[in-house]
């Protein structure tokens, strides 16, 4: 099966007036915690679900469907979708890596 990227622009949305946030100050706000990156994403995937169930009481729905790209699709990833990755403070590089 071919695996076919559609063609996408990087758009760094500017701070607006009322104010904002990046990846450094989201870094400072969650801390040096103990977790490993996927389970500090996984923590605070559900802490999201949780803070935005329909009833006050819960419940929530969450599923997580992971896979491993295939390498035909990983070099899509790096010559098409994020050809155009800035260079600096980005950490794709590593998961990009042939």
């Amino acid at each position: 099966m071919a695996w076919k990227a559609e063609v996408l622009d990087l758009y760094s949305e500017p701070y607006s007036a009322r104010g904002g946030i990046d990846a450094r100050a989201s870094k400072r706000a969650i801390g040096k915690p103990r977790l490993a990156p996927w389970e500090l994403f996984i923590r605070e995937m559900l802490q999201n679900s949780w803070d935005a169930r329909l009833t006050a009481h819960g419940p929530i729905d969450f599923f997580v469907d992971a896979f491993w790209l295939e390498p035909s699709q990983m070099t899509v990833l790096r010559n098409q979708l994020f050809k155009d990755r800035p260079k600096q403070g980005m950490q794709l590089d590593g998961i990009l890596a042939e």
